[in-house]
């Protein structure tokens, strides 16, 4: 009961919004978080010139155009698209998310965590509840890569958990998260590195490393398209996004009082956030409320190890790493692009 219920749940909060905007004759519009442009993209990767590359970014240097690392986004669109190329690209997002967050669910059922499988659910309607935009607007990469990296943290609780043949699948999910948005890049890069240590520590190393081989060639194929780019084009993007500097970042304080603002009296998980009002209330957090959140779950994971309860050990020490990245991304915001606020406050 717990299994369908969390799938249920998750297709009923992704479904709905789309059906909802195909029967106002939802149109791909520029005016709109770029989806004329995804749009397009999507239908170029079955053409003589595929993409090889992301949307365009925010980060940039002088003299050149930087873009998002990846086109996987394009890539999981192309055929919804070609099948139907007005509509394609709506119904195509939900139905890829709701796949990726229905895995998610799977990977929990199959490390026996029934309850797990409600958590998830549960966290897909508590985005839905405090980021409306979210699932009103799947296609927007910020928005596409989000339900990824949802379930890239559920995946590498499984793999830290000693499930080892869901990393190339973690693997597969942390490229498309990092491709469709940038920021996201420093907690699923986290995850993919630490888990399977994670893992090994739980239930030991497996004899064969036949999940590590798959997992290196997903990544691979995943990456292929931006190294051709790099190696093959007239200026590396992958090279050029790498080596881009903020002259002015908002610096790790900020970064606390925001990761303080889930714990805080009026904390972030259960009011709501409009992504079109201003960032004024960012930031508003004292500075000991995100250290006493990183401290409280070191303090969890710390007894945890101490007293072998190893799935919670994992679980925790995955909530330090998230938490630890979530603080460097807001850190590491440039003052002058305060807008990419709003691509980081869902994440909380």
């Amino acid at each position: 009961m717990a299994r369908v219920g969390s799938h249920l749940v998750i297709w009923t909060i992704v479904l709905v919004p789309t059906v909802i905007e195909m029967i106002q004759g939802w149109r791909p519009s520029q005016d709109y978080g770029d989806d004329a442009t995804i749009t397009l993209r999507s239908y170029q990767v079955l053409s003589l010139h595929p993409p090889l590359v992301g949307m365009f970014s925010d980060v940039g240097i002088p003299g050149h155009a930087l873009y998002d690392l990846g086109p996987l986004q394009f890539v999981l669109l192309t055929v919804p698209i070609h099948i139907d190329h007005l509509q394609g690209a709506l119904w195509g997002s939900a139905l890829i998310i709701g796949l990726v967050l229905s895995v998610a669910v799977e990977a929990m059922w199959s490390v026996r965590r029934w309850l797990a499988c409600v958590l998830v659910a549960l966290a897909v309607a508590d985005l839905a509840w405090t980021a409306p935009s979210v699932f009103g607007h799947q296609l927007w990469n910020p928005n596409f890569g989000l339900a990824f990296l949802l379930a890239s943290i559920v995946l590498a609780w499984a793999v830290a958990l000693g499930s080892f043949r869901w990393w190339p699948v973690l693997v597969f999910t942390a490229s498309v998260t990092v491709q469709a948005q940038l920021f996201y890049a420093l907690v699923v890069v986290s995850l993919v590195i630490v888990c399977p240590f994670l893992g090994g520590w739980h239930s030991g190393w497996p004899r064969r490393f036949r999940w590590l081989m798959i997992g290196v060639g997903v990544g691979f194929v995943c990456w292929l398209p931006p190294l051709i780019q790099e190696v093959f084009g007239s200026f590396g993007n992958l090279t050029g996004v790498l080596s881009a500097r903020s002259q002015a970042s908002l610096g790790f304080a900020f970064g606390l009082r925001n990761l303080g603002g889930i714990a805080w009296p009026s904390p972030l998980p259960v009011r709501q956030y409009d992504p079109g009002t201003s960032f004024s209330s960012l930031g508003s957090e004292p500075i000991l409320a995100g250290v006493v959140v990183l401290v409280v779950i070191a303090v969890i994971a710390g007894v945890a190890w101490r007293y072998r309860r190893k799935d919670l050990a994992a679980l925790a020490t995955i909530g330090l790493i998230c938490s630890m990245c979530v603080v460097v991304d807001f850190a590491s915001v440039p003052r002058i692009n305060m807008g990419s606020l709003s691509w980081l406050v869902t994440m909380l």
